[in-house]
Parts: C-alpha cells; structure tokens; sequence
C-alpha cells in the first residue's frame, strides 16, 4: 500500500522534521541524565517525579556516553579494514550482497552512538555500490539505511532504556522509509551479554558463523569499589566463560572485550574502549594472554587526556583480527586527536609472554628504549618494602603537629618521629616542613607521630622502629623514579612511599643512584606505563622495583653516588639542580648504554625532571 498522502503519512513526516536534528549523542545525555534520577511514586497524590539517585546509577553501571570522535575513529580501526577486506574477496557484482552480509554488534551499545555510525557508514557505502552499479540514484541512502539497519546491525544493553533511546536513535535516521519496526528492531535486545549465553547465542544463529565487527564502549565497573563489584555466581559464571582469564578484580571492561572474541567469526574484528589499567595492570595479565591465544592485536589507540566528561580514567582502545598471523604490522594512534604515530611489527605470541603490554604504550609516550643487561638487577643490591593500609590508618590518633610540641619534645627525634608521604618526597630534597601535605583527611604543616602514646595504645612500635633506619625512601605516581636518602634515618615513611635498604650498608647511594637514574626510569615505563593515576606517570610496586636494572659496579658508578650524595647536600635549587644534571650523565654512563642511546635518554629525562609537568 502507498501512504504518501494520506494523515498517517503526512503525521510521520511531521514528526521526524520536528526532531531531524536530534542526535545520537543528544540521547545519550538524556540517558545518563536519567541515570541520575529514581522515579517516585505518590499513590495518595497519583504522581510521579523524578529526584536525584542516591546510588548515583551512572557511576554504578560505568555509563558514559563515547564522544563521536572517538567512535569514528574505533569503526576506522575495526570497521573500515573489514569493509575493505570483503570487497577486494568478491566480484564488483558481489559488493552488495556483501555488505549486506556483514553483521556488526555492540553488546553493550547504551543509546545507540555506535550503532547510528556503522548504519550510516555501511548505508553510504551500499548506495554507491548500488549508484555505480546503476541499481539506484546516488542519493537514495534511506533506502540503503533501511536496509542495512534490517540486516546488518545487532545491539544488546542491560537497561531497558538505553535499548529503547537506541531504536530511536535509529529510526529517526530511517525517515518515513522505516520498515517494519518488528523487521529491524528485534535485532536490538534487552539484557546482559556477558552473563547470558541465550540471548547472544539467539542472535548469533542469524549470523552465518559469528559476528563480522564488534564494537563498542562497554561499562567500566572497578571491582575494587563496593557499588560496582560482581557478585560470586557472577564472577564464577565469568570466568568459566573465558577460560579463568577473568580474576576477581578484573574490570568489567575487559570481560566484554574478551567474550567479545569469542562471538567473532573467522577474520572477524574487535575494537573496544578500555581503561588503560589493561595494558598493564597484574590482574589483567590472564586477559592479554587470552586474548592474544586466538587473535592477533592489529591497532591500538592510547591517551594521556581525558576524552570522557566526568570520568577521570585514562583510556585506550585495541582492536584484534581473529585467527590473524602471529607476526603482523600495528598501527599505532595517539592522544584526542587520533595522531597516527606509526606501524610497526610485533610478534603477538612473544607480546603474549610478556607481563605487560606498558611498551606499547610507553612508545606512544615517546619513551626511549635503552637496551640494557635485565638479569642484572636491584635485587642483588636491596631489599624494597612497601606498606599497606593497616600501617596508615594505624596512624590515626597518634600525630601531632610540630609547631605544638615545645623545643625538648621536638629535639627528641625518636620520640616523636617525622613522618613523610609521597607528596614531600622530590628527587634528592624531602620537603618536610616546608611544604603541606595531607594524611588521614587532614592537612599537617611538619607531621610528628607520638611515639610514646603509640608503644602504651597503638600497633604500629615494631613497625616505627624497623623503619627508622638508614634507607632509600622512593615516591610514586612521579613523572621520573624519585628518590630520598635519610641517611640518619629519621624520617618514618607513610603509605604509599616505598623503603629500599641496601643489603650492605656502605652500597646506600650506590642503590639510590641506580633507582633515580634516567635508564632506570625509562625502563620501569617501558615496563610499567598504564599502571599509575596518570598515563604518564611512574608506579612501581616493591617487587618492581628490584627488577629494575642495576649498573655494572664500576668507578662511574661510584661518582654517580656521590654526585647524588651531593645533591641532597647542596644549598639552594640552582646548586641541586647542577649536581643532579651531573649525576644524571654519570648515572646514564654508569650503564654502558650506546652513544645514540645514552644522549636520546638524558634529553628525555631532563625535560621530564628538571622541568614542571
């Protein structure tokens, strides 16, 4: 029947003119609008309003809609290479019904961002196969939206309404040619695809053999946080899904990624936006590995800016070519603006082995490789401790400020030990009393610890006094490796600082000299990036800090301590900041790195050291 003409025509045209500029990204902030509201009900009234949700629903399920340039540059990754791959398999005759052939899925697809851009990228694509086939006017895209919407895209989300703000995303880009709601609109269900094998299983048998593209920016649920952990059976169900790549504190992000590999067919794609903590983090280790067990990671994006409004977390997206060849070229992009840095070649059961991926992201960051011996390391010359939160919040109730004890309590060093964090430790200089820091919520000028009240009512004596010793004390979340020496041992290091002392006393800054070194540096990035609060920070765990590689004991090593020694020393930034240039060429020396090498790592770590961030 042709309804043109007709009220009921005439009604549908109405409708979409009036809400033609109505985007995908308008919906979704509608969405996460409402995710921070809860619906009350007021029987005696019959009224319903709206109020803000105590449970702050948006953080809880990780709902953040994607920018739109960030989703063009995912389908770029994934979607264009797929497209292309197809369409050079088959004949020109063939180019339609191969298009119409590809399934594309977001498991995860909120209000619809992902999806409306595939459609209209595979709709713009099918009208000019059909326009230079001569089976339609160029300008015919409805049609081939419709389509395209009716075979080619799949969506699933745990909440209703995101489901239904995406079918209508969609089909105010259909127009008055929408066809059947039921033709299109079964391919988008409600539920959760990593815990429901039915539901992807039922739109996985109207694929051939798996989905072609998955895309998609799945929730980013912390499983270190109360309101966003799984429950057991939740966890248990996952892991069994994924081969136990899935640990406990897995972030929910990686699930989807992983699952998703599964869905794909042969040569399929997958991209998805992650928080970085995959590329390094120790409990995703499992993850890489499988992940890399079937495919092979053909292009990774990673950021040092924040692209998501009211997220803090640091992203990157990979994408991965299932049953790819084991040694293939990675094409490299970079911060908001999707800089391509480079190709390169890796080998993906190699990258596999490896407990990190933080080179890939290091490279990004510009970081310079220095090739050094790595069975050579600190652990020969220290130990390395750090302290968890049983010791800081041990502290409560037991410090004191120094301006309030008198000049005999404040000259009793042991009495009333001071106490840093990891704001007051710079490279070479403790900046206690000087500077303000903050610890258990509250702000102290030159924080003491009442010894005595802590041996007659606390728990932390044996601990004070195993740590008031001559040590390295060694800050995180630093832009180089930052260290200390208290000589004296006077200063009682808190959470999340870390305490190396030398296994022989007379090696302490020979032991501070190798940690604070550029190489030394460079390489905990190259090893350790994506594990900090900040892309291009340093954060190092105990036990990492004793692989990192120590210098062949030699006379160069011997002056780096004592350019080092003399640092601490000096009076004045200007005479610190020249024994620490000093110290760092003779550092650098110390390890016998190539020319090239040695001058490409010394320009780097000033620029990083001696300079604000």
């Amino acid at each position: 029947m042709d309804l043109r003409g007709t009220p009921a025509w005439s009604e549908a045209s109405e409708l979409l003119r009036a809400h033609r500029n109505v985007t995908p990204w308008q919906l979704n902030a509608v969405y996460e609008s409402l995710l921070e509201l809860r619906a009350v009900a007021n029987i005696a009234r019959a009224t319903l309003d709206l109020q803000a949700s105590p449970s702050h629903e948006r953080r809880s399920t990780g709902s953040y809609y994607t920018p739109a340039a960030l989703v063009e540059h995912v389908l770029d990754l994934v979607l264009e290479p797929a497209l292309e791959q197809k369409l050079a398999e088959t004949d020109v005759q063939d180019h339609e019904q191969v298009l119409l052939s590809l399934r594309i899925c977001d498991p995860s697809c909120g209000a619809g961002h992902f999806l409306v851009a595939v459609a209209r990228r595979l709709a713009r694509r099918l009208a000019r196969v059909r326009f230079e086939a001569g089976l339609s006017p160029k300008a015919d895209k409805q049609s081939a939206l419709c389509d395209v919407l009716t075979c080619c895209i799949f969506g699933v989300d745990i909440n209703p309404l995101a489901i239904a703000l995406c079918k209508l995303a969609l089909w105010f880009d259909l127009g008055v040619l929408a066809p059947p709601w039921a033709a299109w609109s079964r391919h988008l269900r409600t539920g959760d695809a990593l815990l429901e094998s039915e539901l992807v299983q039922s739109l996985l048998n109207e694929t051939s053999d798996g989905f072609d593209v998955i895309v998609g920016n799945p929730p980013f649920l912390n499983q270190l946080q109360r309101a966003t952990t799984r429950t057991h059976d939740a966890a248990a169900q996952l892991r069994a899904h994924t081969n136990g790549a899935l640990g406990a504190y897995t972030d929910s992000a990686a699930a989807f990624l992983v699952r998703s590999i599964g869905w794909l067919c042969e040569g399929g794609r997958v991209a998805m936006v992650q928080p970085q903590s995959l590329l390094a983090a120790r409990d995703a280790r499992p993850v890489r590995k499988e992940l890399l067990r079937t495919s092979t990671l053909s292009a990774l994006w990673v950021s040092n800016e924040h692209v998501f409004d009211g997220a803090s977390v640091y992203t990157c997206v990979p994408a991965f070519l299932r049953g790819g060849p084991r040694i293939a070229p990675l094409v490299r992009t970079e911060t908001a603006a999707f800089t391509e840095r480079c190709t390169v070649e890796i080998d993906n059961d190699a990258l596999a082995r490896k407990a990190t991926w933080s080179s890939l992201i290091a490279q990004s960051l510009g970081v310079p490789v220095v090739t050094v011996n790595t069975e050579r390391t600190l652990a020969a010359f220290a130990h390395a401790t750090a302290d968890f939160r049983d010791q800081y919040y041990g502290l409560d109730g037991f410090l004191v400020e120094d301006g309030d004890l008198d000049h005999d309590q404040r000259a009793g060093t042991c009495a009333f030990p001071r106490i840093v964090t990891t704001g007051l430790i710079d490279l070479a200089d403790c900046r206690w009393g000087t500077r303000p820091t903050r610890i258990l919520k509250s702000r102290w000028c030159a924080p003491r610890i009442d010894r005595a009240r802590m041996d007659a009512q606390g728990s932390l004596g044996a601990w004070i006094t195993d740590r008031m010793i001559p040590k390295v004390i060694l800050a995180t979340q630093t832009r180089t490796i930052e260290v200390f020496v208290d000589a004296q041992g006077v200063y009682v290091p808190s959470t999340p600082l870390i305490t190396v002392t030398p296994r022989q006393p007379e090696m302490l800054w020979h032991v501070a000299a190798a940690l604070a070194s550029p190489v030394c540096s460079a390489h905990a990035l190259c090893h350790y990036s994506g594990a900090a609060l900040h892309v291009d920070a340093i954060k190092l765990s105990a036990k990492q800090v004793l692989t990192l590689p120590a210098p062949k004991p030699s006379a160069t090593w011997d002056e780096a301590a004592r350019e080092l020694q003399a640092a601490h020393e000096a009076r004045g930034e200007r005479d610190r900041g020249r024994h620490l240039l000093q110290f760092a060429e003779v550092a650098t020396a110390s390890y016998e790195l190539r020319a090239a090498e040695a001058h490409e790592v010394l320009a780097w770590w000033r620029e990083r050291a001696l300079t604000a961030p």
